[in-house]
């Protein structure tokens, strides 16, 4: 009966009904109409916390399930708000339901047997409820790990909820994979069980911390490492010596996990180079390299520079002085962030540059009044002070073979100021089409301003059409504000705030 309605709301309404609520629903006589047996009161304006299942109704965005409370649909999670409170405000309904000193809650489950009681009154301190639900047990403990309470304290409230939960087999493996450190409230009892600990660190395989008794177990720190390499921490380092396989584990599961591990382990540094190459990211240089002797490495250098060309800043002066790595780097990721001047300004590195990703040379050389003049010379073109048309016509098919050369060109200072507007058009018309976002660009924006209302509409119609809609942003342009009035809701659907310069 339930789950039909559970689905047929889901499927009308196109929402998904959270799982605390699913439970609340069935602790109460929510399916039926006759009756309500929820309540909900914030302060001195009491509500029905809920109405009756086949009562809901959709409002908008959101589903409305009571006077003051709504289901709202964002996409991937449902949010359940408090529509209407004392302050006038939204209120998260999660604080009111599991953290209720500024509220009172109270539910009566009467009409299943298998649920007892649930009654909050002002603080945890005064309840008399006793929760033979697991999962909503695991609901209240999802709730208090984000108020950084200490496990201790986490344990002394939910075991007021029902003081077996911590004897409970099946609610600690599944406490443990919602938060590892409730393990130290774990009876000594069950830690002396191996069957019981062999479950505890599949769920969470730090969880092997508390596991003291079975550190040396082999199948049980194996399943630890798989789940969570960091388990690696409570392991000795001679058990590791005899073990490498269990390095090997670890490193696959969390590279950084041999931060944990001495470098004078054999093998350290294949293993290094294995956890370098399984990092998806990395945004600073990992502990484990930070030494001289890593750092020196050619190997390891161009691994952690193929993941963030960024880190070339936090390595040594020799490598910023390294062609053969600048050309590498050029060619694989085109960077050329950190290296000297010297290596930039050499003849044959600045043509290379200049003829696959000349933009790389506006961030590194902040004189840009001498740098068109190389770049050109670079292309195999005669600078010319004053405006060329025959010279920028010869420019734009360039830039059709490498569209990065439209991108640079419409950086450069006085750029389409003495060009004719044919030309200066279709110059930014096709570089939009290529990289959208340089429409934000300063000096773009102020070629925007030279040209008419109807290439305006039509540039911006471009940047509309080709920006990648992975993200939302919030754009900042020198069109017409009319015209950015005008396509504002379709920019909107395509995550995009269009906001007037």
């Amino acid at each position: 009966m339930y789950q039909v309605e559970f689905e047929r709301i889901q499927n009308e309404f196109n929402c998904k009904i959270p799982f605390i609520l699913k439970e609340l629903l069935m602790m109460t006589r929510h399916f039926n109409d006759e009756s309500n047996g929820g309540t909900y009161s914030y302060s001195q304006y009491p509500a029905h916390w809920f109405n009756p299942i086949k009562s809901w109704k959709k409002e908008g965005n959101i589903v409305r399930i009571s006077n003051c409370v709504g289901l709202v649909p964002n996409g991937k999670y449902n949010n359940l708000l408090l529509l209407i409170s004392e302050f006038s405000s939204e209120v998260d309904l999660n604080y009111s339901l599991f953290y209720p000193n500024s509220s009172l809650f109270k539910i009566q489950g009467d009409s299943f047997p298998k649920y007892c009681k649930l009654d909050f009154n002002r603080g945890f301190a005064y309840s008399t409820s006793n929760i033979t639900s697991i999962p909503l047990a695991l609901c209240a403990l999802k709730y208090f790990t984000t108020i950084d309470l200490s496990p201790r304290r986490i344990s002394l409230l939910i075991s007021r909820f029902s003081p077996d939960l911590f004897s409970n087999k099946e609610f600690l493996w599944k406490a443990v994979n919602i938060y590892y450190k409730i393990g130290e409230q774990i009876p000594e009892t069950l830690l002396n069980d191996r069957d019981f600990c062999l479950r505890l660190v599949r769920s969470h395989g730090k969880a092997l911390k508390y596991c003291t008794k079975f550190v040396k177990d082999k199948e049980i720190v194996t399943q630890a490492l798989k789940q969570n390499g960091f388990a690696i921490k409570y392991i000795s380092s001679q058990y590791l010596r005899y073990n490498q396989d269990l390095l090997e584990i670890a490193v696959e599961s969390k590279p950084f996990s041999l931060n944990y591990v001495q470098n004078s382990t054999r093998n350290f540094k294949s293993m290094v180079i294995k956890a370098l190459q399984n990092m998806k990211e990395m945004t600073t240089i990992p502990l484990f390299v930070d030494n001289d002797e890593f750092l020196q490495d050619k190997e390891i250098v161009e691994i952690i520079l193929m993941k963030n060309p960024k880190l070339m800043e936090q390595m040594p002066n020799i490598w910023r002085e390294c062609r053969p790595l600048a050309r590498k780097m050029l060619s694989t990721k085109s960077s050329i962030t950190g290296f000297s001047q010297k290596v930039i300004e050499d003849p044959r590195f600045f043509k290379m540059v200049a003829e696959t990703k000349p933009t790389l040379l506006i961030e590194e050389k902040k004189d840009t009044s001498k740098l068109v003049k190389k770049v050109m010379n670079a292309w195999g073109l005669q600078f010319n002070h004053r405006d060329d048309e025959e010279t920028m016509t010869k420019i734009l098919e360039l830039a059709r073979k490498n569209p990065d050369i439209y991108s640079f060109m419409l950086q450069m200072p006085r750029f389409g100021c003495g060009y004719s507007d044919s030309l200066r058009f279709t110059f930014l018309k096709e570089g939009v089409s290529h990289d959208p976002l340089i429409i934000c660009n300063k000096r773009v924006r102020n070629i925007v301003s030279l040209i008419d209302l109807e290439q305006q509409e039509e540039i911006l119609k471009i940047f509309l059409n080709n920006r990648d809609n992975s993200k939302t942003i919030s754009v900042t342009l020198s069109f017409d504000k009319q015209l950015l009035k005008k396509y504002a809701l379709e920019g909107y659907k395509k995550g995009i705030k269009l906001c007037k310069y």
